[in-house]
């Protein structure tokens, strides 16, 4: 073979080579809130635990592509996801996003879901409240038809200890949030005076991870999700009972 072609073919392949290497040492940035929500999720610089986290970090190791993630306030990260400095975010929903952006952005299938209840320290009856409050940023369905006629006052709250020790010291005839995340707060903060409010409806949320601009590692996400059902689930359940464990 010609000496110059083979030098070449040489250099040619150690190109492809190294971008191979720079292929797969790509870090991509997952976004998380900026909020303690365990059992579903907390993400800080000291702590990294929750359901979300676990999947991400098992899909994570199966799959060979490494995450970063990162926890930002959810208007920061929603605009660093469109400048491209954020690569995923977790959680999403398609109902959280307006319909200019939606078609922008790519879901995977529903990863778990999580249930909105209702709680206070004493037996509220619907037509009596009067005051209600939630997390910041976070709306109340069933009732805001209400709240934006100012017939019922809604009050925002930064964290949710903050949230249960609000409705324990009866500051909101009731709260409303995740169930999960409200249990864990009122086993922590032995908060016995804390009820949930059965008399009134539920809702129910889907959990998704959405990007931008990483179709196929969405694709790829799914494809896991669908083998790894069981694992999740089966991981679930032990945070549940599990409340207050640290990992």
């Amino acid at each position: 073979m010609n000496r110059k072609l083979l030098k070449a073919l040489i250099l040619l392949g150690s190109l492809f080579s190294l971008e191979g290497q720079a292929a797969q040492a790509k870090k991509y940035i997952v976004a998380f809130p900026k909020q303690n929500f365990f059992p579903q999720y907390e993400v800080s610089e000291r702590i990294q635990r929750g359901l979300l986290v676990d999947i991400i970090e098992k899909f994570s190791k199966d799959q060979n592509i490494e995450f970063i993630l990162k926890s930002y306030p959810i208007k920061r990260y929603v605009q660093l996801s469109k400048e491209g400095k954020v690569d995923f975010i977790f959680p999403d929903n398609p109902q959280w996003v307006s319909k200019s952006n939606k078609q922008n952005i790519i879901f995977s299938n529903t990863v778990t879901k999580s249930t909105g209840v209702f709680f206070s320290n004493a037996i509220v009856k619907r037509d009596e409240i009067k005051t209600i409050a939630t997390i910041r940023g976070y709306t109340v369905p069933f009732f805001q038809k209400e709240i934006s006629h100012k017939e019922i006052k809604k009050y925002e709250i930064d964290t949710g200890r903050s949230l249960v020790n609000f409705i324990a010291k009866g500051r909101a005839q009731i709260g409303y949030f995740h169930e999960d995340i409200i249990n864990r707060q009122i086993r922590e903060n032995s908060l016995s005076n804390i009820v949930f409010a059965h008399h009134l409806p539920k809702k129910e949320y889907s959990y998704h991870l959405s990007s931008i601009h990483h179709k196929s590692i969405i694709q790829k996400f799914n494809n896991w999700l669908s083998k790894n059902r069981e694992w999740i689930k089966q991981r679930k359940s032990y945070l549940d009972n599990k409340l207050s464990l640290k990992k």
